[in-house]
């Protein structure tokens, strides 16, 4: 499968498996945690489309140049998920303790939560990634 198709494959379900991470069960928690600092108006997270679209592509790119690579021809699905998990563990990692350490006001109680759903999520999304490949 060429990367352009991963890379595809990678983004839209990246972004799928966060709106429901993030509109649906992650929702109040964010809220709570996120209300000092957030871009919140009438009750609901604002985003800004085009960073939220480059987040998106960079983490997408992530999976077919750094992590598809690294699967063995015909690995078991836990195997494919544990590959892909230490990604999610760096960029959402360094991301929490870049905010930890420059943000007045991010909260530490966000940190684990997050950076959990990073790792879970980059391995779910390399194991679609493979999967659609025939690779897992």
């Amino acid at each position: 499968m060429p990367k352009l198709k991963q890379f595809l494959v990678a983004f839209v379900s990246f972004v799928t498996l966060d709106f429901l991470w993030l509109g649906f069960v992650i929702k109040d928690f964010n809220f709570r945690h996120l209300a000092e600092i957030g871009r919140i108006e009438n009750g609901v997270f604002q985003m800004q489309f085009a960073p939220a679209l480059a987040t998106y592509v960079l983490m997408a790119f992530a999976v077919p140049f750094y992590v598809i690579p690294r699967l063995p021809q015909r690995g078991s699905l836990v195997n494919t998920f544990l590959i892909g998990a230490p990604m999610g563990l760096i960029i959402y990692g360094v991301f929490d303790m870049t905010n930890l350490a420059i943000l007045k006001n991010y909260p530490l109680a966000f940190v684990p939560p997050d950076i959990a759903w990073g790792t879970l999520v980059f391995g779910i999304v390399t194991l679609i990634t493979a999967k659609s490949m025939g690779t897992e």
